[in-house]
């Protein structure tokens, strides 16, 4: 009798150590996913598009790329 309410005791305590741990981790996910939404730059709020790249030798061509692509489209493309 004891080893059965040992082994029922044990099997409530990892149930509740499985809920917690699922609270845990879908706290951490909206957390995640909230930090992800907010932005603070202007670029990304207007909807243009900005490159980034320290490989001197493509500066040229994607400074002609952005421009050509602004031209077209209006969206603005900073290099």
């Amino acid at each position: 009798m004891a080893l059965s309410n040992t082994v029922n005791d044990t099997q409530n305590g990892m149930k509740r150590m499985i809920k917690a741990l699922a609270a845990s981790l879908s706290v951490a996910m909206l957390a995640g996913m909230a930090a992800c939404g907010s932005s603070s730059n202007d670029t990304a709020q207007e909807g243009g598009i900005y490159y980034l790249s320290n490989k001197p030798e493509i500066a040229q061509s994607m400074k002609d790329l952005a421009q050509s692509y602004s031209k077209e489209t209006g969206v603005p493309f900073t290099v």
